[in-house]
């Protein structure tokens, strides 16, 4: 099998071939760097010649740089066919510059792809759908395809006669990185993003202790409960107490001050004289 569209690149600089998009749409180019140029500059740079290429500053162009992965990525928005050229990933390095190129073809219908990022969880699937493809490969990996091929964990499907569904299975946090869909003229990155599968032990207790706690809360409770029903059931009769209390006292003052009336006339009729006493006995 002849896989005439494999990546180009330096011995420390790496990059897909050649990219076919579409007219108006976005682009995402991956290039890959030696862990020496992780702390110098990169950019992007077009032209037919490495020495006379130009620095590419337009505002539809962004370069990041991930220092984590050894990468730094070019995205070119609306793309348009006067973009169509030969482009250098490139590294500023004292004296010199180091590159590799690639070729940028937009066309009315080029290579497309579902997404240019996908990701999942370990242990699980995820699927990139590749139209106008015949291979799936990974930079600086191997490739497979209609006509053949192995890539471990990686099955690939015809959908139609130009539509090729790739199918990465039982996924590993290595398989994440940079892959290409790909005919025999050009290719399309897709990077694959692998994330660890959330442990959900982490957020449970052991058993026991979970009893336990379960337990004091439910003595905690009890307690504070039966203090709100004593108080609760004790209120009604004090407020009676009280109200009783007010009632006996005003009918003691009413009969205690009627007795004196009475006492204080039968005192006058019996010595003629009045007797005036202050208050209640």
């Amino acid at each position: 099998m002849n896989l005439n569209f494999s990546f180009t690149g330096t011995q420390d600089i790496h990059t897909v071939g050649k990219i076919s998009v579409q007219k108006q749409q976005t682009i995402t180019i991956p290039c890959l760097y030696d862990q020496k140029y992780v702390n110098y500059p990169k950019y992007m740079s077009s032209g037919g010649v490495w020495i006379f290429s130009h620095y590419v500053s337009h505002s539809r162009m962004s370069v990041v740089d991930n220092r984590t992965e050894n990468v730094f990525t070019a995205t070119l928005r609306e793309a348009e066919v006067r973009d169509s050229g030969t482009y250098w990933c490139a590294v500023t390095l004292p004296g010199y510059d180091a590159g590799t190129h690639l070729y940028l073809q937009v066309t009315e219908a080029g290579l497309r792809v579902s997404s240019q990022t996908v990701s999942g969880y370990e242990g699980g699937n995820v699927t990139i759908r590749c139209r106008g493809a015949s291979h799936w490969c990974r930079i600086r990996g191997s490739c497979v395809g209609r006509d053949g091929g192995s890539l471990e964990r990686t099955a690939v499907m015809c959908d139609d006669a130009d539509a090729l569904r790739v199918t990465l299975w039982q996924l590993k946090t290595e398989d994440s990185g940079w892959y290409y869909c790909s005919n025999e003229d050009s290719q399309m990155p897709v990077h694959v993003t692998v994330m660890e599968a959330l442990d959900i032990t982490q957020f449970t207790t052991n058993p026991s202790e979970t009893d336990r706690s379960l337990a004091l809360i439910v003595r905690f409770v009890s307690r504070r409960l039966l203090w709100l029903l004593i108080l609760g059931a004790m209120l009604p009769i004090t407020v009676c107490g009280a109200v009783m209390l007010i009632k006996l006292s005003h009918t003691c003052t009413i009969n205690c001050c009627h007795y004196y009336s009475i006492y204080s006339y039968t005192h006058f009729i019996s010595s003629g004289k009045w007797e005036i006493r202050r208050g209640c006995m």
